[in-house]
């Protein structure tokens, strides 16, 4: 498996999660390959050249307007990994979202 960390994840974490996870996955981030400050749709387009698979994802975001928050969920067979939500709809976004 290959996790690819976003620039909101602190540093130090960055390391603690790479001690957790099984020897055989690999774990990258934004700020390991200096991506920092990178727009999502541009961001999510390097790390597909990188070898994630981020297509589904990058498909619906590059049709949005304005921000989304990308809510990623345990796969089950038969279930979506994800969930697109438009944190300006108090239905879509998550409770903690401010208003």
């Amino acid at each position: 498996m290959k996790l690819f960390l976003d620039e909101c994840v602190p540093e130090p974490l960055i390391e603690l999660i790479k001690s957790l996870v099984k020897p055989d996955h690999e774990v990258d981030s934004v700020a390991n390959r200096n991506w920092k400050s990178k727009k999502d749709v541009p961001l999510l387009q390097d790390v597909a050249r990188k070898g994630y698979d981020v297509r589904p994802i990058l498909k619906d975001l590059e049709g949005a307007s304005g921000q989304r928050l990308v809510l990623l969920t345990p796969r089950f067979p038969n279930t979506g990994w994800y969930t697109i939500m438009d944190p300006r709809h108090p239905r879509q976004g998550p409770k903690y979202w401010p208003r």
